[in-house]
């Protein structure tokens, strides 16, 4: 499985619906901080391809978070 797989598997509607990077990393790869930036690139690989969805402004204070798609979510949900 690829890392993208592994992040849309925890962002599944019945799982988690809103998901930071470093929630990611941390239930990927520990607290291991060397793998935030390879899940930071996988997120926003996944946004321009339309599979996830990023929400916030970045910052300290209102980190990115990612959900799936609303169409996406209804169709796995079904």
């Amino acid at each position: 499985m690829s890392i993208a797989e592994d992040i849309l598997g925890l962002i599944e509607p019945k799982r988690r619906r809103y998901v930071t990077e470093l929630d990611i990393a941390a239930m990927l790869f520990g607290q291991d901080k060397a793998y935030h930036q390879r899940v930071n690139s996988a997120c926003r690989q996944l946004v321009q391809q339309g599979e996830l969805v990023r929400h916030g402004k970045g910052g300290p204070t209102d980190p990115y978070t990612y959900s799936l798609p609303s169409v996406k979510r209804r169709r796995i949900s079904d």
